[in-house]
């Protein structure tokens, strides 16, 4: 109970946490067609991690809440995920069935960039291939490049979210103290605990 005290206490303290879809071609080349300096583009809705419970089980602790915004919200009990996809849709999934990683990466940020991230450069809305500002454009301005995080979750079973995470220090400590937590469960007999791993 003293681990998940400790993921319930780093999990409240994130904020600025937007899920990529991936379901409708988030990730689309754009370098070409609209001349930036940005690989793709992701569409992204902002969601919330909180503490909460759901209405299936009766357990006297909240526990952590990942808000879904194009699928079923997921609830992490000790030993297993429940993942809430409708009122009588849901499915229970083990923590060891989950690969994840966690990334470190620059996004060009055009929506505001939150009060927790850090702004490590800048770049041209309308940009050549070397990175120079493409002058047919007089409205030509720059935007902040942002250093961000992303997760990503997925089993074989078909679940598969990423999300994105404005504070990367503190996305660190939300998969260090996820590594702990799942450890503290043991391993099922013939196979080995899945970790997320920092890349």
């Amino acid at each position: 109970m003293l681990l998940l005290k400790l993921f319930t206490s780093v999990f409240a303290q994130l904020r600025g946490i937007v899920e990529y879809d991936h379901r409708n071609r988030a990730f689309r080349p754009v370098r070409q067609a609209q001349r930036t300096t940005a690989e793709r583009r992701v569409d992204r809705q902002k969601v919330t991690f909180s503490l909460g419970s759901c209405d299936l089980l009766q357990w006297e602790q909240k526990v952590p809440h990942m808000q879904n915004a194009k699928g079923g919200d997921l609830f992490l009990y000790p030993g297993f995920i429940l993942y809430r996809a409708a009122k009588e849709a849901f499915s229970v999934i083990d923590f060891h069935d989950v690969n994840g990683s966690f990334n470190l990466v620059k996004f060009l940020e055009v929506e505001g960039v939150p009060k927790d991230s850090k702004e490590i450069g800048q770049a041209w809305a309308k940009a050549n291939k070397d990175g120079s500002p493409d002058k047919r454009f007089a409205n030509n301005h720059r935007i902040p490049i942002v250093a961000y995080a992303s997760l990503s979750l997925k089993t074989s079973s078909g679940l598969w979210e990423e999300f994105q995470f404005s504070s990367p220090e503190r996305g660190a400590r939300f998969i260090q103290t996820w590594n702990n937590f799942v450890a503290s469960f043991g391993t099922h007999e013939g196979s080995a605990s899945q970790r997320l791993t920092i890349q």
